[in-house]
């Protein structure tokens, strides 16, 4: 390395991972809880949280030319990997997007390990769980299954204290969005269309700014290529666009994305996503949409909109699922007996 003064500083990540086989996700009375009441034991049978693979990372920070690395004062990273095992029956709304929340670490022989832990900055972003339409079996058909999910938690060792060879327990919380259930409000793709909650508080209507759906797309051959060997559009392919606007008269309607702040709330609405479907002999679910916002400083409004290229499908409806009065919840973990590798 050549050069006067200092450089760029350099991340160097050294890693070994290995599968946590041995760490699971428990409830007892000894948790390291401050304040039991706050979080909800009771779902964790149906929201499980477990621990995934286990990583170390040891990170050097080169700040000046020539100077040789000390590996006793690197940085040693722990990293958790938890995965959501979720029952389908008690489907969550969405998962707070921030790193769990700590409550405790201790070492092999119980001893508390001094660790420092990304935070939140006291809002929450919620997310929705993956999910996809996935064919079953022949009795059930295809239905939507959840995918794979999870979080990611670094915890920062002390740099002047020995990796301890496991961990006996690590307990914290992440937080979940649940609601009273979730509806499915299909509006025409048609301006001013409007759909109306049965009870008559909720309200989905089709913006004014939303163009005309786009006519069938014509074909041609494609010059010099043999008859029958290709096909290409006519004129450029259109887009599918749409604004829509949601609703209530009597609560709030706030985008599943928004920043959520201290302290429990609870929103009369929450709208989780659109989609662009087409009715035919079934239903089928198109293209996902989720740029959703509140407008003009109003929490009783949400907006919505949404685009997709077109293609062979004829689209008639705007679904918009949308959560009923939902409640964030704190669902605990408890990690046990977790071993850490080795350089």
């Amino acid at each position: 390395m050549q050069g006067e003064g200092k450089a760029r500083p350099l991340l160097v990540v050294l890693a070994v991972l290995v599968i946590g086989a041995n760490a699971s996700a428990q409830a007892d009375e000894t948790a390291l809880v401050t304040d039991p009441n706050e979080l909800r034991w009771d779902l964790t049978e149906t929201f499980g949280i477990t621990l995934d693979r286990v990583a170390v990372t040891s990170r050097y920070d080169v700040s000046e030319v020539d100077r040789p690395l000390d590996c006793n004062t690197s940085e040693r990273v722990l990293t958790l990997s938890l995965r959501f095992d979720i029952a389908d029956a008690n489907r969550p709304v969405g998962v707070d997007t921030n790193p769990p929340v700590v409550l405790g670490v201790l070492g092999d022989v119980g001893q508390i390990v001094d660790c420092q832990v990304a935070r939140s900055r006291g809002v929450r972003e919620y997310e929705e769980l993956p999910w996809d339409f996935v064919w079953v079996d022949e009795d059930v058909g295809y239905a939507n299954k959840l995918l794979p999910s999870g979080r990611t938690l670094e915890l920062v060792l002390d740099p002047n204290e020995p990796v301890p060879p496991c961990l006996s327990r690590v307990e914290g919380y992440v937080c979940v969005l649940y609601a009273e259930e979730i509806i499915e409000a299909d509006v025409a793709y048609e301006i001013d269309a409007e759909w109306v909650d049965p009870t008559g508080d909720l309200h989905v209507t089709v913006r004014p700014q939303t163009p005309p759906t786009p006519g069938p797309i014509e074909f041609e051959a494609i010059p010099g290529v043999p008859r029958g060997g290709g096909m290409r559009p006519t004129a450029p392919v259109a887009l599918w666009k749409y604004k829509t606007r949601v609703s209530s008269d009597a609560g709030n309607v706030l985008p599943l994305g928004r920043a959520w702040g201290l302290g429990p709330s609870i929103e009369d609405y929450v709208v989780i996503r659109t989609e662009l479907i087409e009715v035919k002999e079934s239903v089928t679910f198109i293209h996902e949409v989720r740029d959703q916002w509140n407008g003009f400083g109003y929490l009783n409004d949400c907006f919505c909109s949404g685009e997709f290229e077109q293609d062979y499908s004829d689209f008639d409806s705007i679904r918009h699922v949308i959560a009923v009065h939902p409640v964030e919840v704190r669902i605990p973990f408890v990690l046990t007996d977790i071993p850490v590798p080795t350089f």
